[in-house]
């Protein structure tokens, strides 16, 4: 990685190169004579703006993505995402969005995979996050809203999911997309019927998907909130949480064009409680308590399938440094 970092005042200007993967002299053999020039590569142009009361900067990211060659794919990937944060005395507003653009799949020839003369895969996808927060003394109350555009997979021509999703780095429930949940105790693996990239690879060549995970992928978020702080060190939370998929497709066989979708795009509604105590600066410990009521996405594409309520009684240690 190379960086370039300079500052102006509260002004902060950064450039930066990246090698993720690097595959420059494997020439391949027999049906692969492509594999040569493979790599991964990012550029990037950022800029911050730190006031007193006001954050705000602008992320500028290039992606020549070369790793699917070997199936004669290349990906050029573009990402662009704004964000801001700024208190106006008692309140507090943080945001952040991201548009995706470029190439998803740019074929090439000989391609291994696909038919020659097959249209590329463009790439338009985007993402929105707000969160307001108003302080009334100890107690606090608030709302947020995500969005992460989904695919309805209609148009071959089309990818039109943001690559980053939503986001794991926010979890406004305690089981609906929760990342930390998933990791530990396992996904949601109805809303997670594959891989959107799987029509890149070999192995999975003739479906692609439209996938929701804790990442956020296909999502619209609605969540609001109240606290109070009963010491420095003690807090107690109630949340409210609506979800719903942006787009009901699941998948699509690419053969066919045939798009599969769910009987519903209602993920569920979500009420929580927690408690959490500050140990110290950098640890805290946390018990809630949710309850889930499942939406019908989770059917799949039976309408007769039943989907049960759930339910979560939970303890967490949190260090961060």
């Amino acid at each position: 990685r190379i960086a370039y970092v300079t500052k102006f005042g509260d002004f902060i200007l950064a450039a930066t190169y990246e090698k993720v993967y690097e595959n420059d002299t494997y020439a391949g053999t027999g049906a692969n004579p492509i594999l040569a020039d493979s790599d991964k590569d990012t550029y990037a142009l950022s800029g911050i703006y730190r006031g007193k009361d006001l954050e705000a900067g602008l992320l500028y990211k290039h992606y020549p993505y070369s790793n699917y060659r070997r199936y004669g794919i290349k990906q050029l990937m573009n990402q662009l995402s704004p964000y801001v944060k700024a208190t106006f005395g008692p309140v507090y507003i943080e945001g952040e969005a991201t548009y995706w653009f470029g190439k998803f799949a740019k074929f090439e020839e000989p391609n291994v995979l696909y038919p020659a003369g097959t249209p590329d895969i463009d790439l338009e996808g985007w993402s929105a996050y707000l969160k307001g927060k108003v302080n009334v003394g100890p107690a606090y109350v608030g709302a947020l809203f995500s969005y992460a555009s989904g695919n309805d997979l209609s148009d071959k021509t089309k990818f039109t999911t943001p690559l980053s999703g939503g986001g794991t780095n926010f979890s406004p429930a305690l089981i609906l997309l929760n990342d930390s949940l998933s990791t530990w105790a396992g996904g949601h693996a109805a809303a997670n019927p594959g891989n959107y990239t799987s029509i890149l690879g070999a192995s999975q060549y003739g479906t692609i998907y439209n996938p929701v995970t804790s990442s956020k992928y296909n999502t619209v978020i609605f969540n609001a909130f109240a606290g109070y702080n009963a010491t420095p060190k003690l807090n107690f939370e109630a949340a409210f949480t609506y979800a719903r998929v942006d787009k009901p497709a699941i998948s699509m066989n690419w053969v066919s064009g045939k798009v599969t979708e769910a009987v519903s795009d209602k993920l569920g509604t979500e009420i929580d409680v927690t408690a959490t105590y500050k140990l110290y600066d950098s640890l805290s410990y946390m018990v809630g308590a949710g309850y889930l009521m499942t939406g019908d996405y989770f059917k799949g594409t039976d309408a007769n399938a039943k989907v049960d309520n759930d339910y979560i009684l939970m303890n967490k240690l949190t260090l961060s440094f």
